[in-house]
C-alpha cells in the first residue's frame, strides 16, 4: 500500500477519536515529513538520491534510526522532539498492523527504542534574561509595531509562564486588566480553560501594550498577539519571533523560545521557595508529579532545607 493513502486512512481514523487539532498536527507533521526524508526530499543530498521507498511494506527499522539521525544532525531536532516524532511513528505503525495492513512482526519501530531523555534542564541565566529584555525595550523605542509585539510577547511568557499553544489562542476577551487575571485557553491533554493571576508589572505592561494598539495600529486585534494586519499568529511565526532574538543576541540556537521562558518562570517559583502545589496551579499541570521533577532540579537540597526548616532552630536546647 502507498504510504500516502495509508497517513490519509490513518489520520481520518484519529479525527474520530475527539482528538485535539495540536495532537492531529503534530501526527499529520511527523508523517508527512517522514514520507519526504523516505522519497529522498529530505536529508543529505548524497544519502536521498539512494532512498525512494513510497510502500508500506518496505520500510524497515534502519529507515526508522536513519530518519531519526536526520532530525537530529540535519534538523537540529532536541531528544524531546525526536522522542515525539517516534512515538507518533510508532502509535502510525501499530494502527497499521492493528488494522492488517503490514504484518505485526514487520513492524519497523518494534524494536527502535526512544532516545534517552536528558534531565538536566537548562535555564536561561538571569543575566541572559535582562539582556534580552534590554535589547527588546531598546528596539520598542523605534516605535514599530513588531518590536513592540515582541517585547510584549516576551514579557508576557516571563510572567505567567505561558505555553506556545496557550499564547497562539489567547483573545483580549480572556484578560480582565481591572481584576488582573487571564483564562487560558483550552489547550493539550486537559482540554479545559485555566484562569491565572497577573502579576502588576505584566497589568502594566499589557495596558501600554492595548494603548498602543488602539491608538496607532488599526484598532484592537482578536488575539492578543497577531501580525500586522491583526491575523492570529501562527506556532511558525511565534518560534521564528525566537531564531531572530537568538541571533540577535548570539544566544545558543534554540537556547532562547517560549519553552525555555517557561522553563525560566517555573525554576523562579520554585527557587523563590514557592509550595510545589501554587507552583503546579501557576504552571497548570494536570499531575504534581510533573511539578515535583522540576522541584528536584531546581528546589533547594536537602540539607539546605533541613537547616532553614527544622523545628529545633527555634527551639532552646
Amino acid at each position: 500500500m502507498l504510504m500516502k493513502f495509508s497517513i490519509k486512512e490513518y489520520i481520518d481514523d484519529r479525527s474520530l477519536e475527539n482528538l485535539s487539532m495540536r495532537t492531529l498536527e503534530s501526527y499529520e507533521n511527523t508523517l508527512g515529513e517522514f514520507r519526504l526524508w523516505l522519497n529522498g526530499v529530505y536529508g543529505n543530498e548524497e544519502e536521498a538520491s539512494s532512498r525512494s521507498i513510497t510502500h508500506i511494506e518496505d520500510i524497515t527499522s534502519q529507515h526508522i534510526k536513519g530518519y531519526m539521525k536526520y532530525c537530529y544532525q540535519e534538523r537540529r531536532n532536541s531528544h524531546t522532539t525526536v522522542s515525539g516524532k517516534l512515538t507518533n511513528l510508532k502509535v502510525y505503525f501499530n494502527y497499521l498492523a492493528t488494522e492488517g495492513l503490514i504484518d505485526e512482526r514487520a513492524n519497523p519501530t518494534l524494536r527502535v527504542k526512544n532516545p534517552r531523555k536528558d534531565t538536566n534542564v537548562e535555564t536561561l541565566t538571569e543575566e541572559q534574561v535582562r539582556l534580552m529584555l534590554r535589547h527588546l525595550r531598546r528596539r520598542r523605542r523605534v516605535d514599530e509595531f513588531y518590536h513592540y509585539r515582541d517585547y510584549t510577547l516576551v514579557v508576557f511568557l516571563l510572567g505567567t509562564g505561558a505555553r506556545l499553544g496557550e499564547i497562539m489562542d489567547l483573545r483580549w476577551e480572556d484578560i480582565d486588566l481591572r481584576a488582573g487575571q487571564v483564562v487560558f485557553p483550552a489547550v493539550g491533554k486537559a482540554r479545559t480553560q485555566q484562569g491565572q493571576p497577573l502579576g502588576a508589572k505584566l497589568v502594566r505592561e499589557l495596558k501600554e501594550y492595548r494603548q498602543y494598539l488602539e491608538n496607532d495600529t488599526h484598532g484592537l486585534p482578536t488575539y492578543l498577539f497577531t501580525t500586522r494586519t491583526g491575523r492570529k499568529l501562527s506556532r511558525e511565526a511565534i518560534k521564528l519571533v525566537f531564531v531572530r532574538l537568538a541571533k540577535e543576541l548570539n544566544f545558543e540556537y534554540g537556547r532562547v523560545s517560549a519553552h525555555s521562558l517557561r522553563h525560566y518562570y517555573c525554576s523562579s517559583l520554585i527557587k523563590a521557595g514557592v509550595s510545589p502545589f501554587v507552583v503546579q496551579k501557576l504552571m497548570r499541570h494536570s499531575k504534581i508529579e510533573t511539578t515535583m521533577k522540576y522541584v528536584t532540579l531546581w528546589g533547594q537540597s536537602l540539607q539546605e532545607g533541613n537547616e532553614k526548616g527544622n523545628p529545633l532552630n527555634s527551639l532552646e536546647i
